[in-house]
Formats: C-alpha cells, structure tokens, sequence
C-alpha cells in the first residue's frame, strides 16, 4: 500500500510460511526515509491487483519459480512462455529464488517475433558459468551475427570479453569486462535505443556505442545458448532503454540488502498473528515505478517465534 493506503501492484514469486518469501513490488516514488510503502498479509485479505500490473513496462518476465511440462510461465502477463531445453530436469535455487540450471540446449521465448518492439528495448538476466566452452551466449535473436536484423550478446575470446551486435554486422562491438564472468553470478544488461547500444555488468556501465538498429525479425529469442553450461535466472525485456541511473537502481535492488530499510508495525485492529505488517523507506527517486524485490526473512518479521 502506499502512503495514503492505497494497494500497489506485487507479483508474488515464491511464499514460504515457515520461511523466506519473494514478492516483486512497483513502488510509487519514495525519495527519502519520510517516505514509505506498507505490506500486509494475513486472513482475509485479498489483492486485487496481478502480477502483470507489476510489469506494465515490461514485454517479458521470467521468474522461473516453476515449470510444467518444460515450459516457463512469462509474469508480464503478455504469454510470452519460455522453453526449456531438455538438459534442465528441474527448476533450482538460483540467484534470486529459483532459476534454470541447464547443462547444453537453449531457453527459448516463443512468438517473442510478435512483440514488434523495434530498436528500443532492454534485456536483462542473471547468469553463473560454470566453465567456458566457446562463445557462449547471453541473449540471440539472430540467425549469423553478421546478417539479418536482430540483436546478439556473447562471450567472444575471453572470458571477460563481451560482444554484441545489432541488424548485419555494421558497427558490432566488444568490451572488456574488469573481471572474468565465469565462477560468479553476473547480471548482464544489453540495452538499445535505434543506433545507440549500451552494456551493465553488475550495475557497472560498460559501453555507449553505435550499432545498426537491431530491427525485427521472425526468429524467437534464444537465452543462453547452447555453450552455456549453468544458471540462469530473472530474464525481462523492458520495452525502453536502460540508462545509468536505472541500470545502478535495477542491480541494487536484486543485491543491496540495505537498499530499503523494513520495521514491523502493530495493528490494533486485528490480532498479531492474523495480520502482520512491514514498513519499507528509503528507495532512491530514480527508482520510482519500477520492480523492487523485497526479501524480509521470516524470523524477523516474526521474532523467530
């Protein structure tokens, strides 16, 4: 809720009574520890918004809390399913609840090609490399890197060099990251906007570089490609370019534990172990109306009782 008490938009990831919940939350603007947004739980309540309300900017959101059949639910509520190849058995614990763990094969975005978003998006994923085998890829939606529209983002000859690349081969690029991707969990970031293209590695801007538009194309998005070998976690396209300030707000809020700071409050009107109550302040302005994870261990809330 915020501050006048009216509900905000959550999209419940993962809900553990006897542990750690994960909830994604759309703030309004809260600039300052004056400012804040309160979340209930309990009997009888009942939300009325959905996780779609959430990702209103969004084209795709994939969680990967669960799977049915291979196939990932997408909670931007736009139906863009994600398949998974068939080295992943079952959905793990990754970075951020649960996430892919896959060993060769390519996750795959289905009628991603209908989304006509042109030359301006972002994408963005957690990703844990095991060991490099050759030019593994972060995000394809192209058929060679040198031809045809559509984007790319891959390790190229090192494994802290990135390359990327919009429509035909003009103008593709690669940067050198400060440090080895593999060992480590990594959120990579490919943004664009037409000409203009930028890389995030862990909240950290790369590169503002100029790259032929990367137009539509009929191919579905591929992530992680077949080199791959490991995790994959928390893939979203967002239907507008990702500049620094969001870029550094988006990594925190997955990462920072003090990003936000949480209190428990009484309620005089119901009992305590009906509907408890979190307080949360002190999100950066530059944040507003975006997804924030809140992640508030149960012992906390509760005590340990």
């Amino acid at each position: 809720f915020d501050a006048d008490g009216n509900e905000i938009p959550c999209d419940v990831d993962t809900w553990d009574t006897d542990g750690e919940s994960l909830i994604w939350v759309k703030v309004p603007t809260l600039a300052s520890t004056g400012d804040t947004i309160t979340m209930k739980w309990g009997v009888g309540l009942k939300r009325m918004t959905t996780s779609a309300d959430v990702w209103s900017d969004y084209a795709v959101v994939h969680h990967f809390s669960g799977a049915e059949d291979s196939v990932c639910t997408d909670s931007s509520g736009n139906g863009f399913k994600a398949t998974l190849p068939p080295s992943v058995s079952e959905i793990q614990s990754a970075k951020i609840g649960n996430g892919v763990y896959k060993t060769s094969g390519t996750i795959v975005v289905d009628n991603y090609a209908s989304l006509g978003l042109g030359g301006t998006f972002t994408a963005s994923g957690w990703f844990y490399m095991e060991q490099r085998t050759g030019y593994e890829s972060f995000f394809c939606k192209k058929t060679n890197w040198d031809t045809g529209n559509g984007f790319q983002a891959n390790l190229q000859n090192s494994d802290k060099q990135v390359f990327y690349a919009g429509s035909g081969n003009k103008n593709s690029t690669a940067v050198n990251l400060t440090s080895s991707v593999v060992g480590r969990w990594v959120y990579f970031v490919v943004a664009f906007e037409g000409p203009r293209a930028r890389i995030y590695e862990n909240g950290k801007d790369y590169a503002d570089q100029t790259l032929n538009s990367p137009g539509d194309n009929d191919l579905n998005l591929q992530i992680g490609g077949s080199n791959l070998k490991g995790f994959v976690d928390e893939i979203r396209i967002r239907k507008s370019m990702t500049w620094l300030a969001w870029g550094k707000n988006d990594y925190a809020t997955q990462t920072d534990a003090n990003y936000c700071t949480y209190k428990f409050v009484s309620n005089p009107d119901v009992e305590y172990d009906e509907e408890p109550v979190v307080v949360l302040d002190g999100v950066p302005s530059s944040q507003a109306g975006s997804a924030v994870s809140i992640q508030v261990p149960y012992n906390v809330l509760w005590g340990g009782d």
